[in-house]
């Protein structure tokens, strides 16, 4: 016993501070290792959810094991990848190199990259909309020595975009839940370029407009696909100023196309294929080398492949494993509305089922306010209007939808949605009327026939607004419908305003025809007048709010009214 007391005596002081440290690290990465591997682990009583959905299968692809110098550890999700430890940087993770990375913010390169893929999508969605505003003057051009389309081809060819585009919203997004974004972009991209080529080649009417149809499709497919896709592997701090690179971009579409058939100096043949190369070619060439997008992953169960995924998003210092975490217990939280059949019987709460019918009527009749029908018929509206110039006024135009992009990033955050609404559509209808007046003194008493610069000016000053307003409302769709019934909602949404657009710019022809210029923007001017009776009467201020908030206390309001409502 002498003999033992003495060699304890004999060991250093700092030798057994160190030991006993070693041992509350052993500790502490034990309790770490235990709790990864139970956040990974679906639990027997979560199998069917809600509605009898089935549970998100378990990633055991995603754990592996390593030996450390703590015995096995979890590495799912490796350390030196994402940092995440025990705050420590000595004992063994200073010897395997694993400094905790925690605070790093994420890289901005590859987000950037992979927004601009999908922004070149949009732009090609700009593009397939006003491409008939500068080439119908050739198209429809009697003199021409190949062929021309009739008045009912030329309406044909304008609209069934937005018939196309209906289809492409409603039919297009289920495949999304079982390929993701990225790869219906992958299918979509290629199918317009084909719709652009035979646009190019093509010597038949009836083809050009069955080429325009497919565009209008694969339009539909493209806008729910690239928005969706950056959403999802955005960080939450960039993601609004990308989401606003996608609409800019999408303006620029506009811009672009009537840029190239500036005084009809190129062919619209040409037009076509120039449009066609650059907003498909480009797009699928960066994205065969982006990844799925890690949301995407989490739900199909590959954990590992949406850790690589974040990382190249994030960076290699970037705290992949917690943000990975906490898409995955969102994803379980709401398990009952991962498919269609869920969110449709999550929709028959009354007040959601309100909101939704009243936003597919405000978004049908959001068509009829003229913005479409000037898009698609800018040029034979500005020779309509006898401008001088209508193809110089078709580049402002485009100009001012680019620049009501920057303004609204700058000011929605500032300003309220229902003032931003309300002011905007105001505007709008003030500037159709001056159109309407002008369009009627044309015809008696040209007090302004001498002005040529009205209609530029009311037009520019529409579209600008315009571009405000409508982004606006469909923001409010965002905020307002909640993740148990978004996605089949909005996809609802889109189709209604597709659906509205086709009616439009199929009936704008026939009512210039019938009733004149005049009283056609007048009742454009009205539907205006429409949309901000309707905002103001009955849609909420979502700027700040939940969706979660704001249904609750219309329910509270419903049941403080007529009693208690039919629990689903």
């Amino acid at each position: 016993m002498e003999r033992e007391r003495d060699r304890k005596v004999k060991i250093p002081y700092q030798t057994k501070k160190q030991e006993k440290k070693q041992q509350q690290q052993q500790q502490h990465q034990q309790k770490q290792n235990t709790a990864m591997k139970d956040s990974y682990t679906v639990s027997a009583n979560d199998g069917g959810g809600q509605g009898g959905s089935p549970p998100l299968p378990p990633p055991p692809s995603a754990i592996s094991h390593r030996p450390s110098l703590t015995g096995i550890h979890n590495v799912g999700f490796t350390s030196d990848d994402s940092g995440f430890g025990s705050g420590e940087a000595t004992g063994g993770r200073q010897e395997l190199g694993l400094q905790q990375r925690v605070d790093v913010k994420p890289k901005r390169v590859m987000q950037m990259i992979g927004t601009f893929a999908a922004a070149l999508a949009h732009l090609g969605i700009g593009t397939i909309i006003g491409f008939s505003g500068v080439t119908l003057p050739q198209l429809t051009d009697q003199e021409s020595p190949k062929f021309s389309l009739t008045d009912f081809q030329a309406t044909l060819f304008s609209s069934v975009i937005h018939l196309g585009a209906t289809l492409g919203c409603v039919v297009g997004g289920v495949p999304h839940a079982f390929i993701g974004h990225r790869w219906s972009l992958l299918v979509a991209l290629p199918g317009s370029l084909v719709a652009w080529l035979v646009l190019f080649f093509s010597r038949v009417p009836w083809l050009l407009i069955l080429a325009r149809g497919v565009l209008g499709f694969t339009m539909g497919v493209t806008c729910f696909s690239a928005s969706n896709y950056v959403k999802e592997f955005a960080h939450k701090d960039l993601k609004p100023s990308l989401l606003v690179a996608l609409d800019a971009l999408r303006q620029s579409g506009f811009l672009l196309v009537y840029g190239l058939g500036y005084k009809a100096h190129l062919s619209w043949r040409y037009v076509a294929i120039i449009c066609g190369t650059l907003t498909t070619v480009v797009p699928f060439l960066i994205l065969l080398f982006l990844p799925n997008a890690p949301r995407w992953l989490v739900l199909r169960g590959r954990m590992d492949e949406a850790e690589r995924s974040l990382q190249f998003y994030r960076g290699r210092d970037y705290d992949c494993r917690s943000e990975l975490l906490k898409i995955r217990n969102k994803l379980e939280r709401r398990r009952d509305s991962v498919t269609m059949t869920d969110q449709l019987r999550n929709m028959r709460d009354p007040v959601l089922l309100r909101y939704v019918v009243l936003f597919a009527f405000l978004h049908f009749v959001s068509q009829f306010t003229g913005e479409v029908v000037i898009s698609a018929y800018i040029v034979p509206l500005f020779e309509l209007a006898h401008a001088s110039s209508p193809y110089d006024d078709a580049i402002i135009v485009g100009a001012m939808r680019v620049l009501a992009t920057l303004v609204y990033f700058l000011g929605v955050q500032r300003v309220g949605r229902k003032r931003l609404v309300i002011s905007s559509f105001l505007i709008c209808g003030f500037s159709l009327a001056v159109l309407a007046i002008s369009f009627y003194d044309q015809s008696r008493d040209k007090i302004f026939s001498d002005y040529e610069v009205i209609p530029i000016i009311t037009i520019s000053i529409f579209s600008f607004f315009s571009n405000i307003g409508i982004p606006v409302l469909n923001l409010v769709d965002v905020e307002l419908l909640p993740g148990t019934a978004k996605a089949t909602g909005l996809a609802i949404l889109y189709g209604t305003y597709y659906f509205g657009g086709f009616i439009a710019t199929l009936t704008y022809p026939t009512m210039i025809a019938s009733i004149g210029p005049s009283s056609t923007f007048w009742v454009y001017c009205v539907f205006n007048i429409i949309v901000v009776v309707i905002d103001y009467a009955d849609l909420p201020e979502t700027r700040g709010k939940t969706s979660e908030e704001i249904i609750t206390r219309e329910r509270e309001d419903d049941v403080s009214k007529k009693g208690p409502l039919p629990s689903y």
